[in-house]
């Protein structure tokens, strides 16, 4: 069970670095057309200008796309940000199911 858990913790971080490769992508295409980013991925496209703020500008890739999937990743799974201990290494990390769009929690009422 347990290295079966190892691959699939991994094989999602992978996917999460993949998806981050082609955020900064996106949205600059986005610029460039003129276009509105939709209103689904504003809170992403908010999170990326902040490690990113000028997408036009040549920077390193990898250390912009790890960035970005870290914030992926803890938006996606806030346990995994510290080894998947959960709660800063207390194991009481509380998994809340995926939120939809439009959907609110309550604390964020």
């Amino acid at each position: 069970v347990f290295l079966a858990w190892t691959k699939q913790d991994r094989a999602g971080q992978c996917l999460d670095m993949a998806l981050a490769s082609l955020v900064p992508i996106a949205l600059r295409a986005l610029d460039v057309t003129g276009r509105p980013v939709p209103p689904g991925l504003a809170g992403l496209d908010e999170a990326v200008r902040e490690i990113v703020p000028d997408l036009a500008r040549h920077k390193a890739f990898g250390p912009m796309v790890a960035a970005i999937a870290g914030a992926l990743r803890r938006d996606i799974h806030p346990c995994a940000t510290d080894g998947g201990t959960g709660a800063g290494g207390t194991g009481k990390c509380k998994l809340e199911p995926a939120r939809q769009a439009g959907a609110t929690r309550e604390e964020d009422a």
